[in-house]
């Protein structure tokens, strides 16, 4: 499964770069607007606030009547520090009582003309009641702008208090200027740590992504690695356990699968086995039966009224006869053996005794055959296996060997230890196998040259039964040309 790629597609830390960065643009830009539309307002507002807290202190300062006394007076002295303003107050005669503050004659003057109905045009009144007035302004001599409250005191007193106005108009334009250094500043310094906090969040989400592509690939040795106590590090470990039951699931069902093919593989080869058994068994049986039928019949209809002719046609009849009980039998054995339906009896034993005892009993064979057999090994060589199955083994090498014997008739058998093993081989002088039929001659109903086989009267099977002996105790089997004959080996676990 190849990755797929998105020309388009942008990294989770290049969105929260991005987001981090527009939010801030917006941040600044609402703070700019917020200043310039709201500051000059909310500046007016709280000077007005000033005044009228000056007006109440003023009013609760004379409470006593008198504003002559030197607590009014201290009062006075602790509004203006306070509030950076200028307080003037005068009496009917219009003469100053108290002041403080700058301007004080000019503020004194103001009052005067307020009093008597001079107003100014460059003052325009935000507030007027019956106790105070309240107006926004400038003077002409020097420009700047004040906001001033006048009236009357409930002492009877007039008063005055100004304080003088920043143009905020300017300061929002500052102050905006500097916000806008400050916040790209503040932006720069920002991207940058988010760059890094968004790397450490990101790194962890593409490792994921490549556990994920490569699991998609059926590769599950990648494992999540890292450490996280939030969600990343629980989707990494969900991962991890996703993986091993992944594998694990893949696993059973590859082995389910094999297993399922195993079976299948073998009762197919079960059903060729059998056809080719069936086949094999009919083609073997027909000639010795084509031969007890003829003879048969030949004795039934008096062909041969001659006695010693009819006891000739009884001893054919007799020998076919024997031929396909052996047949059958063998055929019986191998069957027993492949199918594991004999249990394997293992026990030790002296292989050297075995062999030495069935070349006694098998002498007189030997001596008919006019065969020599080399075997003067006497050293004692103990195995683990079953006894009766080697000594079947034996046989089939033995007779394999006297019926290809060449002129000479030497058979050889020899013992030796091989390792964990103990390998045991019969050797007789006389034509060698073809290179052809080597990789056949164990196969059941194999017959190199047929015409000298059914001669002697052999099956095909014998060579099959020590495969099947010798595999069942867990070992091998061989044979090889030599330069005068041809040598067949098996296998037996060393005790």
């Amino acid at each position: 499964m190849k990755r797929q790629n998105n020309n388009n597609s942008r990294s989770i830390r290049d969105e929260i770069i991005l987001i981090f960065a527009a939010v801030t643009s917006l941040t600044i830009a609402v703070i700019v607007g917020l200043n310039t539309i709201f500051l000059p307002r909310y500046y007016r507002h709280n000077k007005e606030k000033v005044l009228r807290s000056a007006y109440d202190a003023l009013n609760y300062a004379v409470g006593d009547g008198s504003v002559n006394s030197v607590s009014f007076r201290t009062k006075i002295v602790q509004l203006c520090s306070i509030y950076n303003i200028s307080v003037v107050v005068i009496d009917a005669n219009s003469n100053r009582v108290e002041a403080a503050g700058a301007n004080i004659d000019s503020l004194t003057q103001i009052l005067i003309d307020r009093v008597f109905g001079n107003n100014d045009e460059k003052y325009t009144v935000i507030e007027s009641s019956d106790d105070y007035t309240i107006e926004y302004g400038g003077l002409s001599d020097d420009g700047v702008t004040y906001m001033q409250m006048w009236g009357a005191l409930d002492s009877g007193n007039l008063f005055m208090v100004s304080c003088v106005m920043e143009s905020m108009e300017e300061s929002a334009e500052t102050a905006n200027h500097f916000l806008v250094i400050a916040g790209l500043i503040a932006a720069s310094v920002g991207v940058f740590f988010i760059f890094i906090f968004a790397k450490q969040l990101s790194d962890p989400i593409m490792n994921l992504t490549r556990i994920s592509e490569r699991m998609a690939n059926l590769d599950f040795n990648v494992k999540y690695s890292g450490h996280d106590a939030n969600e990343i590090g629980i989707l990494g470990n969900s991962m991890n356990v996703m993986s091993e039951t992944l594998e694990k699931t893949i696993t059973e069902l590859k082995t389910a699968n094999n297993e399922l093919k195993r079976d299948i593989e073998k009762k197919e080869a079960v059903d060729e086995m059998r056809g080719e058994f069936i086949s094999n068994v009919s083609h073997e049986l027909k000639t010795p039966l084509a031969l007890l039928i003829g003879y048969a019949e030949g004795l039934k209809e008096g062909i041969n009224d001659d006695p010693e002719g009819a006891k000739e046609y009884t001893e054919i009849i007799l020998d076919e006869a024997n031929k396909m009980n052996e047949l059958v039998k063998r055929l019986m054995t191998l069957n027993r053996i492949e199918f594991g339906n004999d249990v394997v009896d293992f026990s030790r034993f002296n292989v050297t005794e075995l062999i030495a005892n069935y070349l006694e009993s098998v002498k007189l064979l030997i001596r008919q055959k006019d065969a020599i057999i080399d075997f003067d090994d006497k050293t004692p060589y103990y195995v683990y296996a079953d006894d009766f199955y080697v000594e079947e083994a034996v046989n089939n090498y033995i007779t394999n060997a006297l019926q290809h014997l060449d002129g000479r008739g030497i058979i050889s058998i020899g013992i030796e230890k091989l390792g964990g093993t103990v390998r045991v081989s019969v050797f007789n002088t006389g034509k060698h196998i073809s290179e052809e039929a080597l990789p056949h001659v164990f196969e059941k109903f194999f017959k190199e040259d047929k015409a000298r086989t059914r001669e002697y009267g052999g099956s095909g099977i014998g060579l099959s039964i020590v495969k099947a002996i010798v595999e069942n105790m867990g070992q091998e089997c061989g044979v090889f040309n030599k330069d005068d004959g041809v040598e067949f080996f098996f296998t037996l676990e060393s005790a």
